[in-house]
């Protein structure tokens, strides 16, 4: 009687011992399961080869460093548009209006891709150009200089037309820059700009805008000092 007491309770141990083991191996699966899931998670966050093709492309610009010459990019850091340069000019034209001296540094012709809609709706809200994507712009950089006793006031460029065609009212459409100056005697206004929205038609082919000046006036008296200007400017 002793002895078979004893092999049933040999059997009941053996038993249990065989379910531990089923757990544990059954707990080793599942944290096992559970590691490789981790894993397949973290793989596409550690794989980012857009933006190292990015960061070591040629045409690739860094933010906060001018877009110098055609096909170079750079990424708008507020909507994440891509900023392309397609045309540029430097012509550094000199032209006397009156006592103010103005110096057309550089002319550009951008074209901007995947724009956001608060993007498109912020820039075309006071434009007779319907959105599209991509859309383009262009940037005139100049300087202002004057050289004489008084204080001057220039309302900047009355006037954009390009050889396409397109007229742009600058000071109604201005999309950027500051287009009016008060410039006191001696002063220096460096890296001033405007920006103005173009017509997506025949961007590729502008070879020449013409910028109309507004008239100059004496702050003090409102005397005019210079009337207005046409100034060509060619792409080369």
């Amino acid at each position: 009687m002793k002895n078979l007491f004893l092999l049933l309770l040999i059997g009941i141990m053996a038993t249990l011992v065989a379910c531990g083991n089923e757990d544990s191996s059954g707990a080793e699966k599942e944290k096992k399961t559970v590691a490789q899931d981790t894993e397949t998670k973290k793989a596409p966050i550690e794989s980012s080869n857009e933006v190292k093709e990015s960061a070591t492309d040629e045409e690739f610009v860094k933010d906060g460093t001018p877009l110098s010459k055609a096909g170079q990019y750079n990424i708008d850091k507020t909507y994440g548009t891509k900023i392309i340069l397609e045309k540029i000019t430097s012509p550094n034209l000199s032209m006397d209006l009156g006592s103010l001296n103005l110096v057309i540094n550089d002319v550009k012709i951008f074209e901007r891709k995947g724009a956001p809609q608060e993007e498109l709706d912020t820039v075309f809200s006071n434009s007779s150009i319907p959105p599209s994507d991509p859309y383009y712009t262009i940037q005139v950089r100049y300087s202002l200089e004057n050289k004489g006793s008084e204080s001057l006031s220039y309302n900047g460029f009355e006037y954009l037309v390009t050889d396409q065609k397109q007229q742009i009212n600058v000071l109604n459409e201005l999309q950027g820059g500051n287009g009016v100056h008060e410039i006191q005697s001696g002063a220096l206004l460096e890296n001033e700009y405007i920006i103005c929205v173009l017509k997506p038609e025949n961007v590729e082919n502008i070879n020449k805008i013409t910028l109309k000046t507004s008239t100059v006036y004496d702050t003090a008296s409102y005397d005019s000092v210079a009337d207005s200007q046409n100034i060509d400017v060619q792409f080369k």
